[in-house]
């Protein structure tokens, strides 16, 4: 039987705060996206992937994988086996606020990863960082959309390069593109510049709206409207920032040389502080002369050095928990008067607390993921089990990872311009994203590595290798979709 849908188009308004894009929605300010694509379809407030940045948190809607999974731990990560090996490497460390930002799809685990271009004929990729896309010619516009992002980097002004991302989008509609996955940054760029409220940002969101609207008269033109899913979807959630935390100060407090960014050639680093979306940070520190493997966190809290870092940052009020890697399989959260341990056996997570629990209202027991995902989505920090065990698969990620409240980063230094909102967290502000899709399906808890093995289900398609994300059951819930 020929499968109902052909195309898809995915597109991610990169930063858009699920709460916001709702009062939009419910107000009549988006009606492109409400006639296009929910009326159609349906909405969802779904719950992106820890670290909740962008380039990681792309992943999900290009792969349908944890980024943890693919091997890519954040928006800088140090790799410590090649480290080791090599002074040389290209590979020992990355952040993608740089020219090697491009390399993401190779940095990407190949065992692991697959992307959604390869199953449609002409995919493209329109200002997406997960380039991870099969139509090599594709990348001789890179250098001319970068020259229109270092100019809006130049000039405050991202309107030129979301409607550069739209009149792309709407070409290779045109020339027969059958999957689509573009960006539009204004969302995020406007928050990080003044706030996620302000109204230039407010203005991106309508902006997107508007060219929903040319994007679809485009699909109309060329007879696929009825056979294109179109999936909006953003990587993360922003909130307001008020206070920076000199997280690599504190670090050399201590006593240790840390390797960080901008600093890129310093010698004789014993540790590395690498931050993404800046909420969150990867520490990692050497073992004697070398990298060598990851640190438990008995052995750095019994370390002379390790040991009182780790005491100065849980009785940091601004960060409410160290996550670290324990023993037999377990994950560790340290908050200021409190442990929660889960450790994960025959299928399930044990997760037990001593004193106060640093995830406030999160379960104590014994629970299946999908147990937990369902009783942890809209708590505090939703899912945080289930995401750390996915990040710490990634051999790149940290010995201790630090996650900030909201109003807080960890980034003092070497921020120009200095950001006015941040995202990378486990707190829900930064987990929640909004989430519209052409196709109605029943199931009201999502996340957003969901949308590959669904597009790729209704597109009559089976995945080449395992996806960490699932099928949605198509058809209509019957209660209505969560908004403000």
């Amino acid at each position: 039987m020929t499968p109902t849908y052909t195309h898809c188009l995915v597109l991610v308004a990169d930063g858009a705060r699920a709460d916001l894009f709702e009062r939009l929605l419910d107000s009549g300010q988006l009606p492109n996206i409400r006639t296009h694509v929910v009326d159609r379809g349906c909405y969802r407030r779904a719950l992106t992937v820890f670290p909740s940045t962008t380039g990681p948190a792309h992943i999900p809607f290009v792969c349908g994988l944890h980024p943890g999974t693919a091997n890519v731990p954040g928006y800088r990560w140090l790799c410590r086996r090649t480290h080791d090996a090599s002074r040389r490497s290209i590979f020992r460390n990355r952040s993608l606020n740089s020219p090697r930002g491009l390399m993401v799809g190779r940095d990407m685990d190949p065992e692991k990863s697959d992307s959604l271009y390869r199953y449609f004929n002409k995919p493209s990729s329109v200002l997406e960082l997960v380039d991870y896309c099969p139509d090599k010619h594709l990348y001789k516009l890179i250098l001319r959309r970068l020259y229109k992002v270092v100019r809006a980097h130049q000039t405050d002004d991202w309107g030129p390069v979301d409607r550069m991302v739209e009149r792309v989008i709407i070409q290779r509609i045109r020339k027969g593109s059958e999957c689509i996955i573009g960006s539009f940054f204004g969302i995020d760029e406007y928050s990080h510049l003044f706030d996620p409220f302000h109204e230039k940002t407010v203005a991106a969101y309508i902006n997107i709206d508007r060219a929903i609207g040319q994007i679809a008269l485009s699909l109309q033109d060329q007879g696929v409207y009825d056979r294109t899913i179109i999936a909006i979807v953003s990587d993360h959630g922003l909130s307001s920032t008020h206070t920076h935390i000199p997280l690599v100060d504190m670090v050399k407090a201590h006593g240790f040389c840390p390797f960080h960014y901008p600093k890129l050639y310093r010698r004789r680093c014993d540790s590395a502080v690498l931050e993404s979306g800046n909420a969150m940070a990867h520490l990692y520190f050497k073992h004697g002369g070398h990298w060598g493997s990851h640190w438990r966190d008995d052995e750095m809290k019994n370390d002379a050095r390790i040991g009182p870092l780790i005491a100065t940052l849980r009785s940091h009020p601004p960060i409410p928990f160290l996550i670290t890697r324990g023993e037999d399989d377990e994950i560790v959260f340290t908050g200021r008067n409190g442990t929660l341990r889960a450790r994960r056996a025959d299928s399930r997570y044990h997760v037990t607390v001593d004193g106060e629990n640093p995830l406030k209202e999160h379960p104590v027991g014994s629970f299946t993921p999908d147990q937990l995902f369902d009783l942890t989505y809209d708590q505090t920090y939703p899912d945080a089990v289930n995401q750390l065990f996915w990040l710490f698969a990634s051999p790149r990620a940290g010995d201790i990872i630090v996650s900030s409240e909201p109003g807080y980063d960890l980034r003092l230094q070497y921020e120009d311009p200095e950001h006015h909102s941040s995202h990378g967290s486990l707190h829900r502000e930064h987990m929640h994203v909004p989430l519209a899709f052409s196709v109605p399906f029943t199931q009201t808890k999502v996340r957003t590595f969901d949308v590959v093995p669904t597009v790729l289900a209704l597109c009559g398609k089976s995945p080449a290798r395992p996806l960490d994300g699932r099928r949605l059951a198509s058809g209509r819930d019957s209660s209505r979709p969560r908004a403000s």
